[in-house]
């Protein structure tokens, strides 16, 4: 059913405000915060990252 109502198109306009509005609601904090929170979701949600917790990981099963 929810399915259908997001392919059907006369309600898929409904489903995009719902989704604009989540969007807005979950992300207004970064915009609130202090440039230094953003600095640190930005660098901190890149790829390069995921390898800490790879190498702790690899590091505690070598353990």
């Amino acid at each position: 059913m929810l399915l259908f109502s997001w392919s059907n198109a006369t309600t898929l306009e409904y489903w995009d405000y719902l989704d604009h509005q989540e969007f807005v609601a979950r992300n207004q904090s970064l915009v609130e915060f202090h440039s230094i929170w953003r600095g640190f979701w930005a660098k901190f949600s890149v790829r390069v990252v995921d390898l800490i917790p790879l190498f702790l990981i690899i590091l505690f099963f070598l353990l």
